[in-house]
């Protein structure tokens, strides 16, 4: 697995922790390639070996996150310790720090490869599909002329300039897309946004993140409050949310960022709890009436989404989270558009109820475990997308000897 950093900081090191577990429960040897450490001490748990160029974070080199060429010789070295017929390549970030220059090293040590796009920056040069100068999303297809012109970018046209250079460089001078064996993307919606930048001859592949989530049965009484779970930055909807029910409903919010500070002093009555440990999490989670979800850009999946159903809170989420494709409005919890704020008012009000919000408590747990996204099933479907690209080293031997 390659990876920019080896440390736990966010979604994407929590989906690369539970495909490491997994893999290596099924039998799968597993190993990460990563620009920066520390090593999260899970990771190093559930695999066979981690490899990082840097043991800590290094200041950002805006021309090496275009094309590293320091990385492309690192990677090519490391894999001679592998076999290419029984050994594949999975590519989760490469954005901040190593860069598409790995698919040099991919292509001359001849390793099949696939990628999981976790967010819309493997198209949309700022990441977002969200256009902050209107305040609106943008339906522009990457890098057509209108997108090139438009000045989206939430801090000026020439960092704007800087992110086209960089997805131009992953899609015509490394070619990186079109020569993995699939895509992964983690949602329909964030496929169907990515499709335009996708070569024709890449399969793209709607394979939902697994959830570290335990069966614990449902919830016997809605919580009090509302809560936010997130970075604390304007994509994730954090003003919206606050400016729309502070001073209406008890709100609390888990995460950081660098707003939080200014937002705690001007909304005194919300409590801001900062960053939490997952299991600290889980307790807010289970504290509130319901989870909310306000992104205004396109929110790739949104994990806790799936968590706090899976604990039986019914969960607000926007239009733009891929995760919506899990809730039903009124049932399990409501689908809002954020550019309407009544919306999220209403579907607050709604919750206010306390019929209605155990109803959608009790349908939140069964509608999750009806279908989870358990890590072993996530696994098996990897399994299967590895298998279709690697064929096993012979008929007499067993494919888990990866």
């Amino acid at each position: 697995m390659v990876c920019d950093s080896a440390a736990h900081n966010g979604g994407v090191s929590a989906v690369l922790l539970q495909q490491a577990r997994g893999l290596q429960a099924a039998g799968i040897r597993v190993y990460v390639f990563a620009m920066f450490g520390p090593v999260d001490c899970a990771l190093t748990l559930h695999t066979d070996g981690v490899v990082c160029m840097y043991n800590t974070p290094m200041p950002r080199n805006r021309l090496a996150e275009i094309w590293n060429l320091a990385s492309v010789p690192a990677l090519h070295n490391y894999l001679d310790r592998f076999s290419r017929r029984d050994t594949l390549v999975h590519i989760h970030a490469l954005s901040g720090g190593l860069s598409p220059s790995l698919a040099m090293a991919l292509r001359a040590a001849n390793f099949s490869y696939v990628i999981t796009a976790h967010d819309a920056g493997w198209a949309c040069p700022t990441g977002y599909f969200y256009h902050f100068g209107k305040a609106a999303p943008c339906s522009y297809v990457p890098l057509s002329a209108a997108c090139i012109a438009s000045r989206c970018d939430k801090r000026s046209y020439l960092h704007k300039v800087y992110k086209v250079i960089k997805v131009a460089t992953l899609d015509y001078v490394s070619h990186l897309k079109r020569d993995a064996a699939a895509i992964l993307v983690p949602s329909a919606m964030l496929g169907e946004r990515l499709h335009s930048r996708v070569p024709p001859c890449t399969p793209l592949v709607t394979l939902p993140n697994p959830v570290n989530a335990v069966d614990e049965g449902p919830r016997d009484a809605p919580g009090e409050g509302f809560l936010f779970v997130g970075r604390i930055w304007e994509e994730k909807g954090i003003l919206e949310f606050l400016q729309t029910l502070a001073g209406h409903y008890s709100l609390t919010v888990v995460g950081d960022g660098p707003r939080r500070d200014e937002l705690a002093k001007r909304y005194p009555g919300v409590v801001f709890k900062g960053w939490l440990a997952q299991d600290a999490v889980a307790r807010e989670m289970r504290l509130a009436r319901a989870l909310i979800v306000p992104s205004i850009q396109l929110d790739a999946f949104g994990l806790v989404v799936a968590e706090a159903l899976a604990m039986g809170v019914p969960v607000v989420v926007s239009d733009r989270a891929g995760a919506a494709e899990m809730v039903q409005s009124g049932v399990n919890g409501f689908v809002v558009d954020m550019a309407q704020p009544q919306q999220l008012m209403d579907a607050c009000e709604a919750l206010m109820d306390t019929r209605q919000a155990r109803t959608m408590c009790r349908n939140a747990y069964v509608s999750y475990w009806r279908s989870p996204l358990t890590t072993a099933i996530y696994v098996d479907a990897l399994l299967a997308i590895y298998r279709s690209v690697v064929p096993p080293v012979d008929r007499g031997r067993q494919s888990n000897s990866r």
